[in-house]
């Protein structure tokens, strides 16, 4: 989400912002430092640098993490954190996960440790297996997301019928050049798509059958 001109911020103050505006799903990212620890951040690849002032070549400890000073004043996230805000400040937050390396380690953890709440977290995987694996710890409203999938549209249909997927995500082109969110959407799978920022493509990919759309500006 676009927040002061800023983007993959992944923390507090925008997520306040668009939460008073009545958004009430949003995706944010997870990576682990250095003591194993969860925290809001898209990756370990330089946003600590572009946010934080920290050495973009370094993985952090939890403690240097939430100890740092972000930019504009903002307030970095973490798991326990973004739990506490949702159970106390924002009661109908939706956090969709989105963690590429270690979901089965995220989703246990939150499966452990926060059970109630498991119902407005929506976990997003990657591949068929995760799904089982998501489903097995509880979970009930899962995300398949394609962008990392090798699956072909045939697959992707036949997966979601066998197993009542809740919702597809799947690449912008992909949503554009196929009709396989129509088609998913005629079997009763809601179809999202990523990333949208302009009302034209926005109303194109309705037309193919999307419903819903990341975005970091269209709110």
């Amino acid at each position: 989400m676009l927040f002061h001109g800023d983007t993959y911020l992944n923390c507090y103050d925008p997520v306040k912002y668009y939460y008073d505006k009545g958004v009430r799903l949003f995706e944010l990212d997870v990576e682990y430092t250095t003591d194993d620890k969860p925290v809001m951040l898209h990756s370990w690849d330089g946003f600590q640098w572009k946010y934080m002032g920290l050495d973009r070549d370094k993985v952090y400890s939890y403690d240097e993490f939430n100890n740092a000073t972000m930019i504009k004043g903002y307030t970095q996230l973490n798991v326990e954190r973004t739990i506490k805000y949702m159970r106390e400040e924002f009661p109908e937050m939706f956090w969709i996960t989105d963690t590429k390396n270690v979901n089965e380690k995220l989703l246990t953890s939150i499966a452990n440790e926060y059970p109630d709440i498991m119902d407005r977290i929506i976990p997003q995987i990657y591949n068929q297996d995760e799904y089982f694996m998501a489903q097995k710890l509880g979970f009930n409203n899962i995300i398949y997301t394609l962008y990392m999938s090798e699956d072909t549209d045939e697959q992707v249909i036949d997966f979601c019928k066998e197993n009542n997927v809740f919702a597809i995500t799947m690449p912008l082109a992909r949503a554009q050049e196929t009709n396989l969110a129509n088609d998913l959407k005629e079997i009763g799978v809601y179809v999202y798509t990523h990333t949208v920022n302009d009302d034209e493509t926005y109303e194109a990919v309705k037309q193919k059958g999307v419903q819903g759309i990341y975005t970091d500006t269209l709110f």
